[in-house]
C-alpha cells in the first residue's frame, strides 16, 4: 500500500522541519513548501491525500490558495493551522474549503489525529 501523499504548506523554518520529521517518522510521503505558488507548481503535476495549509503566507493570500488547492483537486482535503481561529481571520473562508482547523501551537497529536481522521 502506497504511503498517503500529503502537502505541506507552511513559511515558517522551524515548523516546516517540525512537520516534516513527524510526518516522515509516522509513515507518510510529504511534499514542504513555503509559499502557495510554489503548491499551486507542484499540484500541476502531482496528486495529494491531503494539504495542510498556513494562512499567512508571503505572496498569495492563504484564502485565495485554499480556492486554488480546491479547483486543482476538488476532492483533497484541506487542514488549515493558523495562528487564530475561523473567527478571527482578515479573509474569511468557506467551511466546505476545509475538513479542520488546527490552531498554533497545536500538539502532534492533533495534526496525527487530524490526518487520520481525514484519511479514512
Amino acid at each position: 500500500m502506497a504511503k498517503p501523499r500529503i502537502l505541506v504548506i507552511e513559511d515558517d523554518a522551524n515548523l516546516k522541519q517540525v512537520l516534516g520529521g513527524v510526518l516522515e517518522r509516522f509513515g507518510y510521503d510529504r511534499e514542504i513548501v513555503g509559499t502557495g505558488e510554489e503548491a499551486l507548481a507542484l499540484l500541476r503535476e502531482n496528486r495529494f491525500d491531503v494539504a495542510i495549509c498556513d494562512l499567512y503566507l508571503p505572496g498569495l493570500s492563504g484564502a485565495a490558495l485554499i480556492r486554488s488547492l480546491k479547483q486543482s483537486q476538488p476532492t483533497m482535503p484541506i487542514a488549515i493551522i493558523s495562528g487564530t481561529g475561523p473567527d478571527h481571520v482578515e479573509e474569511p473562508i468557506d467551511t466546505s474549503l476545509y475538513v479542520a482547523w488546527l490552531i498554533k501551537p497545536f500538539s502532534i497529536q492533533s495534526l496525527l489525529e487530524c490526518l487520520m481522521h481525514t484519511l479514512e
